[in-house]
């Protein structure tokens, strides 16, 4: 028997409501199944007349007797009825469209029967609201302006049959969504096995873009293809399908203004080389060439936030089913928005350290012997430098690494606001990382560059563009290959070069150097046209370009898929960016590979090139969950030292002296307060020397517990002293209520502040890792009353 047979079984059973003469079993031919079938639809009839009895009635309890549609009455009774259907086994889509139709017409009545006993009123005005209108007033989505968004489809499907192609359809409108959600709803994109996700992030510049769903995939995944064939296979799908799209393409940007990155946009990105011969398993979720054009689009610019909805319609020459079709396609937008802000405003920061020993992972690594080959290699030939990428990858399961990505992008963000954090999804993988600023950036056909010629690990000073007439020499070689790559798309002598330094913490104390490089692009060049003549950059790879990539693809003995490769976006009128990230994860269902890269050239130590490498995991360590503690003891580690950590100065002058340590590191002065008075009275008269000397740029962020707090009723500011002195004037500023109260060492804070041991009305200054870390709101993100504090730290030992 049918599942629709017992279903009308069930409902004869639980109501004794005898309809038919005979059942469906007991019909003996198609004359008596028929007959029976119409005694239901005289029974459906009769009822139907019944209920607008009711309908009618329903009037005179209604705001001034007036037929003023219920809409949250009726979203009620389609979800009830939308149940029921699945208690029958029956299609829940069909019984809310056929009950929808006919409240509407019962609606209809309503007002007929007003209009006849209320002639003369002309204010009767009212209006019966669509499935989808209906759907976004269940979803909390009313903000979404779903009737022009419909009307725009149908227009779609008119010109579709008219020119028998599909049509690209694209609003774009303002939503109350803020920038710090888009994290969370990048995760539960994730949860709901959305295959395609891309994040882009870049907080200083309070730029955000999310993109999630596909409504047009343009894939290349041919390995064997030499690169001349494979760039045009890329050219051709990336570029010509979607200009195609746009130039049929129904584009209605709603919000006032125009700006790089709004209404619809491709993002994604190439591989590393499709030509390497290393390929693992792990990157198969990620094409060689894969551009997504989202389905639902957040762009976060000047403190507003956008929502682009895109869909491509095909022909359809049934208006009935073009109707269903135009609700459908809405209805299933506005269900997927539903889940997705409703998973994240549910979303829990429950972060647990990574399932594995991740020190003994980093320790045992063999890839020292790939720098040793690679040392050798560059000793007997032309090459200037290598650029080797590092791989760690460790076993873990879904459910204990569920929340990391989002959580990582989240404190990248918060560590290292000036550069970029991005996140790549396919298929359940993603990838993401941090990187430095675009490498390519195109805007009107205007050009810009960041040519990365040297990195210092170690070493703050933008003063000193130049460590060494090496590096020198490597920014004249990297600036020559940029020149010489866009000669052929840059309008005339439009070039300009400036030498930038700057310091991107990503890992450790150091900086990128690199030249900016400026011009105007021939009209018919594109962003594509820029990313393929440019990469891989030496950045990248190395320096000549050919022959560092001829050495990769023999000796690094790695499938580095995306990492390294050009990631980025392009919108409708051609511009975007694209950046490059070595410093990066690859999480899975099963797996998490860490991935840094370094320089290699003829004097390098493979020993240091470990360390170094380390030092880079470490961020992606730390955003994944690592502790502050536990990567500081990695480090000391990988020197192979052994660490005790002491919160107070007069612990470890108490442990110098006696030699149960060999080295202190304590803070010695401040470029904001000078001397750090703690540490002198400490190192009075115990014999220390001070036998080396750090240097960090230090934040000072201020916490607290609950957003509603306001800056006036802020009571105590609870630091480290020094702190408390270096940020004196921005807080008397900025609380101008609050109290100095000092205590042993700015970690402690946030930990006192959420084990209630601090008055809930107090402000924590510590670093943004340790509020981050106990989940406290960030209230500032710099307090110190300098940009440039920094704090110098000397390593101690006993006077020989």
């Amino acid at each position: 028997m049918s599942n629709h047979s017992t279903a009308v079984l069930d409902y004869e059973r639980h109501t004794n409501l005898a309809v038919n003469t005979k059942t469906a079993d007991e019909c003996r031919n198609l004359s008596e199944l028929r007959r029976e079938i119409d005694t239901i639809d005289h029974l459906i009839v009769k009822l139907i007349h019944h209920r607008l009895d009711y309908a009618l009635a329903a009037l005179k309890f209604k705001l001034d007797g007036k037929p003023i549609p219920d809409n949250r009455r009726i979203i009620q009774q389609l979800i009830q009825r939308r149940e029921w259907a699945e208690n029958y086994g029956l299609d829940r889509t069909f019984i809310e469209s056929l009950f929808k139709s006919m409240i509407d017409w019962y609606m209809s009545q309503q007002i007929a029967y007003y209009k006849m006993l209320h002639p003369g009123d002309a204010s009767a005005q009212f209006k019966i609201c669509s499935l989808a209108e209906l759907k976004a007033v269940e979803c909390d989505l009313e903000w979404i302006d779903v009737l022009h968004y419909g009307q725009l489809l149908r227009s779609a499907y008119r010109k579709a049959e008219d020119l028998a192609e599909p049509i690209l359809v694209s609003y774009t409108q303002k939503t109350p969504i803020f920038s710090d959600t888009l994290f969370s709803l990048f995760e539960q994109a994730r949860r709901l096995a959305l295959p395609h996700g891309f994040i882009l992030a870049q907080p200083s510049q309070q730029f955000y873009m999310l993109a999630l769903g596909s409504a047009q995939q343009f894939a290349v995944h041919q390995a064997t293809l030499h690169s001349q064939e494979f760039h045009a296979k890329a050219k051709q799908m990336v570029e010509g399908d979607w200009q195609r799209l746009l130039v049929n393409g129904i584009v209605e940007n709603c919000v006032g203004r125009n700006f790089a990155g709004h209404g619809p946009v491709l993002a994604g990105g190439l591989c590393f080389d499709h030509q390497n011969t290393h390929r693992s398993g792990k990157w198969s979720r990620f094409d060689d060439v894969s551009f997504v054009l989202p389905s639902i689009q957040f762009t976060h610019e000047d403190n507003q936030t956008y929502i682009t909805f895109n869909t491509v319609i095909t022909n359809c020459t049934n208006l009935e089913q073009e109707m269903q079709l135009i609700d459908s396609e809405i209805i299933t937008l506005l269900e997927i928005c539903h889940k997705l802000l409703k998973g994240a405003k549910q979303y829990a920061d429950d972060i647990s350290k990574p399932p594995c020993d991740l020190k003994s992972v980093l320790l045992s690594d063999p890839w020292k012997e790939t720098v040793r080959d690679t040392i050798t290699n560059i000793r007997v030939g032309d090459l200037e430098k290598v650029i080797l990428v590092r791989e760690t990858e460790f076993a873990t399961d879904l459910p204990k690494i569920t929340n990391h990505v989002t959580q990582s992008f989240t404190r990248l963000c918060t560590l290292y606001p000036s550069s970029y954090v991005f996140g790549v999804l396919r298929h359940g993988s993603c990838f993401s990382g941090v990187t430095s600023p675009p490498v390519v950036r195109l805007v009107e056909n205007q050009l810009e560059v960041a040519a990365l010629t040297s990195t210092d690990m170690g070493k703050n000073n933008e003063n000193e563009p130049f460590s060494s007439s090496q590096q020198q020499r490597e920014h004249d070689l990297v600036l020559d290959f940029v020149k010489h790559k866009l000669q052929p798309i840059i309008e005339g002598n439009s070039v300009m070069v400036s030498v930038k330094s700057t310091t991107l913490k990503l890992a450790a104390n150091g900086r990128h150097v690199y030249a900016l490089v400026r011009g105007t692009t021939r009209r018919e060049t594109t962003l594509l046209d820029l990313v393929q003549a440019l990469h891989p950059m030496p950045a990248v790879s190395g320096l000549p370009q050919s022959d560092a990539l001829k050495l990769l693809r023999e000796k690094e003995n790695l499938d580095r898929g995306w990492v390294g490769a050009p990631i980025g976006w392009i919108d409708a009128n051609g511009n975007g960016e694209f950046f490059v990230s070595l410093i990066s994860a690859l999480v899975s269902e099963s797996s998490v590979a860490l991935y840094a890269g370094c320089d290699i050239v003829a004097y390098s130590d493979p020993e240091d090139k470990l360390f170094e490498t380390t030092l880079k995991m470490e961020t992606m360590l730390s955003a994944l969950g690592e502790t502050q503690k536990d990567a500081g003891a990695l480090r000391f580690s990988v020197l192979k030292i052994k660490m005790l950590r002491l919160s107070e100065c007069k612990k470890l002058k108490g442990k110098v002296p006696p030699q149960e340590i060999d080295l202190g590191i304590m803070a010695v002065s401040n470029s904001t307060i000078g001397k750090i008075s703690e540490t002198e009275s400490a190192m009075d008269g115990k014999g220390l020397t001070e036998v080396s000397r750090i240097q960090i740029n230090i934040k000072h962020a201020a916490f607290k517990l609950n957003a509603s707090l306001s800056n006036l009723n802020v009571k105590y500011a609870v630091s480290h002293e020094a702190a408390l002195a270096e940020c004196k004037n921005n807080i008397k500023s900025n609380y101008p209520n609050a109290k100095l109260r000092p205590i042993e060492n700015t970690g402690l804070g946030p930990q006192m502040l959420v084990a209630g041991e601090l008055d809930s009305s107090s402000i924590v200054i510590c670093p943004p890792k340790a509020g981050v870390k106990y989940g406290l709101v960030m209230d500032h993100e710099n307090l110190s009353d300098t940009t440039d504090n920094a704090t110098f730290f000397g390593v101690l030992k006993l006077a020989d």
